[in-house]
């Protein structure tokens, strides 16, 4: 080789001749040269390939040409050898038998050998193998409904010895009869409770127990029946097998329990996907077959989890195979093995189980009353998890099922434990305290890594198929850690700071609060509907009802500006807020309002005009929505006294907040019918109050404006609300209510469900329950179903749990529903209802009526300033100050409210205590003025306070004060 190319012309000599030199001095001309060898050098190898490929073409071509010529030809000798021996026609057709041609000449031959008798119809096995193989199988696997297979299936049978059956199912017998089956039976109705097959079907059935009925073959049968069964993946056909052959095999096969039981070991691990539908609906009709003895149902539930579907599949399973399988699930028989079989020996079955659906949820939740279930399944679970293999579960769909329906487990348990339950000196929970928090802490950091996973900080495509893949397992998780805070407010279930120590950085900057900000007119935006918790692009300001498309094209632009971490602290307030801590939340709203009140006009102000003796009505009038278009707004308020006098003094905000304080009192009044209370004086809607009132969603929209407004100006009601009524009106998702808050509305209906939910299943029957409930409706009675066609299910131990949830969640939730909207479009036209759904129901009821407990008199003090006229020593004011906070002190907590209520015009503390009260309350100590009583300019929150000679009269003038009741009489 020289100068890069091969020398294809050398003789010899070292050195170049005249041509070669030529041709090298010019570059493109060598060039050319080489790429000239290259091309030839690739033309003779094309040449060779193609030659190759045309050999082996035409070699294939004469084979197919030649065994067609000798088909053709041993057809036509078959045609005419009437008179040849059996076994040479046998041997023919075995060769040239074609589906398309030869199904009449098959069923001839098979005919004549019917026609021998025993001696004459010796076929050898070889033979036989043969014609089984190239013509029986692929003939009976292609036949029409019309078709004769009848001499066909009794050659088998007859030339078939009995050790032979195995090599006939290893030749694909059960596929071939599997789809003779499925022909015959196509026009055969299967939408039936009870399936007795006709005789042609139940001839065909037999033939397939066959090699399972011989005992020389029967256990080594079994695994090619199971395989073909896999092999059958067509959603009809699957349905009509589940349905027809499922059923009968299952009563054939549990009186060969031993056989199918020896043969499981052998059977393979089925991958999870359609091809486990029919072997897993066998496996279940056995074990509700089976006799209820550990020894023979034992290997056959510890099979379950090698043959259960994932829940994919099982989920896409639709008509009555389906509905078939689930009653199964829930059938008492079923329930009864997992209570006779130590819960290790079955663990994974019951997983692999209680994972693919939600449909016999109620008969699988019995379990979360086993005392050692959840712990083995946690146990089992944490195995698989850390946050540093979350990764794994994400992409594993049998994880992800599993985790799923532990956490709905987990959930149920959490709802239907009595709170007095879970004191910790009366622990009963399955789990102890400390394995509690464990399992609340790893399902707290698995909803916080789904959203690290679903938001990296590196810019990755397929954001919206990671948010599909993890929205199933992340909205469940989030629905358990939501009952378990509600729980923990309640109970204390957890350490303190428990929700909050997860050592995720969760920022809530002035950026992140102000990404969805207003749009570009100024107006405020609500988050826009969701497809699910997890749709993470919404904002706490959000809307999409804008038509505008330049309105939508500006949230696009934004939501793409967002950054990772933005998007990560959206998701989380949109689903947990409550692992970022309450005063962090609490100053967000804040912003928020602050930002929003930025942007309301500062010359708008709206004039109301009250008789103290029709605050109420008065009030409904002026703050209508014609009179008061918004009331984000500040409002100027004038009274009129008792006597139809106005009131001298000037609304500087202390007029407002009496006024609010007043109206709201009289508006939440049982004695008006528009709210009622439970046992514990906790207020919420009357569900009577449309029948009382014909315009009550006026009232309730004008009631909601009023909370809204208290919201929007940080003024605490003094008003107890109940819990359940604020959760489900200021959230955004329909939660269960807990059953434990039934106990205040109605004490003796929640002793019954309590005693419904522990009583025997045997006895729940003799009730005569159903999914109904009957309500009164002043002194007219209405049958309300809780579920479609509710009157007609009968409530038994299987659905008894689902029963309670649907009847707390009607008298608590549905029931209310009509007010609730009301009253959420009223909250809604002041402070968007959306910023508080960050809030939980004790929260929200501290927002709205701060804390429940005595005023603290020492904070009180601590925090007042107190302005010293002339001639007054600081000695003196200190002891003065001292005095009274002696009398405070002596005050009953009714007669503090009343001090804080005439002081600031509100009767509650802050919320964080009187530090954060602006502006902080004054005390302007007077010279005594002989008979002056203290007055307050409770818009300055400043108290006028004479200077009394003695205790006793500071006391007793005080006491009057609080007590009279005036108007603002002076300016």
């Amino acid at each position: 080789q020289m100068s890069g190319f091969d020398l294809y012309d050398f003789n010899g000599s070292i050195k170049r001749n005249r041509q070669q030199e030529a041709m090298l001095n010019n570059e493109d001309s060598r060039t050319a040269f080489l790429q000239r060898i290259e091309a030839e050098r690739r033309a003779r190898v094309e040449g060779v390939r193609k030659v190759k490929a045309a050999s082996v073409i035409q070699t294939h071509w004469r084979g197919v040409r030649e065994r067609k010529r000798a088909r053709d030809e041993l057809r036509r000798v078959f045609d005419v050898s009437n008179g040849d021996t059996l076994e040479n026609q046998i041997r023919r057709i075995s060769y040239f038998y074609d589906k398309n041609l030869d199904s009449e000449r098959l069923t001839t031959v098979c005919s004549a050998a019917l026609r021998l008798d025993a001696a004459s119809l010796s076929i050898p096995l070889a033979l036989r193998t043969l014609l089984a193989k190239r013509a029986i199988f692929p003939f009976l696997s292609s036949i029409h409904s019309s078709t004769n297979v009848t001499a066909v299936i009794r050659f088998l049978q007859v030339t078939t010895k009995d050790h032979e059956w195995t090599m006939m199912t290893e030749l694909g017998y059960f596929d071939a009869l599997l789809f003779v089956f499925l022909i015959r039976s196509s026009s055969f109705d299967v939408d039936r409770e009870e399936v007795v097959l006709p005789p042609h079907i139940n001839s065909i059935f037999q033939m397939i127990l066959q090699p399972l009925s011989n005992p020389s073959t029967g256990t080594a049968s079994i695994p090619y029946l199971m395989d073909s069964l896999r092999r059958v993946i067509d959603e009809s056909a699957t349905t009509r097998l589940g349905l027809l052959f499922i059923p009968s095999l299952s009563i054939f096969l549990s009186s060969h329990l031993s056989s199918f039981i020896s043969s499981l070991s052998s059977l393979p691990l089925l991958t999870h996907d359609y091809r486990a539908i029919l072997p897993f609906s066998l496996l279940i009709s056995l074990i509700i077959r089976s006799p209820q003895d550990p020894p023979t149902i034992s290997p056959l539930i510890t099979s379950l989890s090698r043959f259960t579907p994932s829940s994919l599949v099982y989920r896409s399973l639709n008509g009555p195979l389906k509905t078939r399988m689930e009653s199964s699930l829930s059938s008492p028989v079923f329930i009864h093995w997992y209570s006779t079989i130590p819960i290790s020996s079955f663990l994974p079955s019951l997983i692999s189980v209680s994972s693919i659906s939600h449909s016999h949820s109620e008969s699988i939740s019995q379990l979360i009353y086993h005392p050692s279930f959840l712990p083995a399944f946690f146990s089992h679970l944490s195995s698989s998890y850390s946050p540093f293999t979350i990764s794994k579960i994400y992409s594993d769909q049998l994880l992800r099922d599993q985790f799923i329906e532990f956490s709905r487990l987990f959930k149920t348990l959490l709802l239907f434990t009595d709170d007095t339950k879970l004191n910790r000196n009366n622990w009963k929970l399955c789990f102890s305290f400390d394995e509690t928090t464990t399992v609340l802490a790893t399902l707290r950091d698995m909803v916080l890594c789904l959203i690290s996973i679903v938001y990296p900080n590196d810019k990755m495509s397929g954001m919206e198929e990671r948010r599909l893949t993890a929205e199933p397992l992340f909205n469940e998780l989030v629905a358990t850690l939501q009952t378990a805070h509600s729980k923990d407010e309640r109970v204390e279930l957890l350490p303190a700071g428990f929700w909050s120590d997860h050592k995720k950085e969760i920022s809530l900057n002035r950026k992140t609060l102000r990404s969805g900000g207003l749009d570009r007119r100024g107006r405020r935006q609500g988050p826009p509907p969701s497809n699910g918790t997890l749709s993470f692009f919404q904002h706490l300001m959000e809307n999409s009802d804008s038509s505008d498309s330049e309105e939508e094209m500006e949230r696009e632009k934004k939501v793409a500006r967002m950054s990772a971490s933005e998007k990560r602290t959206l998701a989380v307030m949109r689903s947990i807020p409550f692992v970022v801590p309450f005063i962090d939340r609490v100053n967000m709203l804040k912003e928020l309002i602050i930002e929003d009140k930025s942007l309301q006009s500062s010359q708008t102000m709206v004039d109301v005009s009250v008789r103290r003796t029709h605050l109420y009505e008065d009030a409904l009038d002026d703050l209508s929505r014609k009179n008061a278009s918004s009331l984000r707004v500040p409002l100027r308020v004038s009274m009129k006294n008792w006597v139809g006098m106005n009131e001298a003094g000037i609304d500087g905000g202390g007029i407002f907040r009496e006024f609010l304080t007043e109206v709201v009192n009289e508006a939440l009044d049982i004695n008006r019918g528009l709210f009622t209370e439970t046992n514990d004086h906790l207020l919420y809607p009357n569900p009577l109050a449309p029948l009382i009132f014909a315009d009550y969603k006026e009232h309730f929209f004008f009631i909601g404006r009023l909370l809204g407004k208290a919201l929007y100006e940080s003024q605490l009601l003094d008003v107890r609300l109940a819990p359940f009524f604020l959760a489900s009106l200021f959230t955004n998702e329909k939660r269960d209510v807990d059953i434990v808050q039934m106990r205040g509305v109605d004490p003796i209906i929640y002793n019954n469900l309590v005693e419904l939910r522990e009583m025997e299943p045997s006895k729940i029957e003799s009730l005569d329950l159903d999914f109904s409930v009957i309500v009164d409706e002043l002194g007219r009675t209405r049958r309300v179903d809780l579920i479609n066609n509710g009157s007609t299910i009968r409530v038994n131990g299987q659905n008894r749990l689902e029963y309670i949830q649907k009847f707390v969640n009607f008298f608590l939730h549905e029931r209310l529903w009509p007010m609730l909207e009301c009253l959420r479009n009223g909250v809604s036209d002041v402070v968007d209802h959306r910023w508080l759904a960050i809030f939980s129901s004790r929260e929200l009821a501290l927002l709205v009526c701060g804390e429940e407990g005595d005023i603290d008199v020492d904070d009180l003090i601590r925090y007042t300033h107190v302005h010293i006229p002339r001639g007054v020593s600081q000695e003196a004011a200190d002891e003065y100050t001292t005095e009274l906070k002696s009398v405070l002190d002596s005050f009953s907590s009714e007669d503090r409210r009343s001090f804080v209520k005439f002081v600031t015009g509100c009767p509650r503390p802050p919320l964080g205590g009187f530090s954060l009260l602006v502006p902080k309350i004054g005390i302007q100590l007077i010279p005594n003025v002989e008979g002056r009583l203290p007055t307050a300019a409770t818009c300055m929150n400043l108290l006028k306070l004479p200077l009394y000679p003695d205790r006793r009269i500071l006391e007793e003038k005080l006491r009057y004060a609080i007590s009279a009741g005036a108007g603002f009489e002076l300016s």
